[in-house]
């Protein structure tokens, strides 16, 4: 049968009711929003980004803390090795004068005209 010549009885017109998990979850592996999708006349729930590459969903509150614990993390990485012989190779040492730094942040924060912010 061609496509041109199915009705619309067999395709499904309305998505279905998955308001909650796109609410409440999200990507297992990249944490992005879900979206929900047709795929001839059947409907799913899968990664905004990536689509079905992409499998398995987390909550949203589980994901928010493991950001937070993962740079809380990479923090106190960064405090206990930043003096350490191979912080070079890690990417650990800022070669910029503090001066460079506030200049930096100024720009960031689009305050540079000199102010102390």
């Amino acid at each position: 049968m061609k496509l041109s010549q199915r009705g619309t009885a067999d395709r499904p017109t309305t998505p279905m009711s998955a308001n909650w998990i796109l609410r409440d979850y999200v990507c297992s592996v990249c944490w992005q929003s879900l979206v929900e999708r047709c795929y001839d006349g059947a409907w799913s729930v899968e990664c905004g980004v990536y689509g079905r590459e992409h499998a398995g969903f987390h909550r949203f509150e589980t994901a928010t803390r493991s950001r937070q614990e993962s740079s809380l993390r990479l923090q106190e990485f960064k405090t206990l090795y930043r003096k350490s012989d191979f912080a070079e190779m890690l990417g650990l040492t800022d070669h910029r004068t503090p001066e460079e730094i506030l200049a930096y942040g100024r720009r960031a924060l689009g305050r540079d005209d000199g102010g102390i912010f």
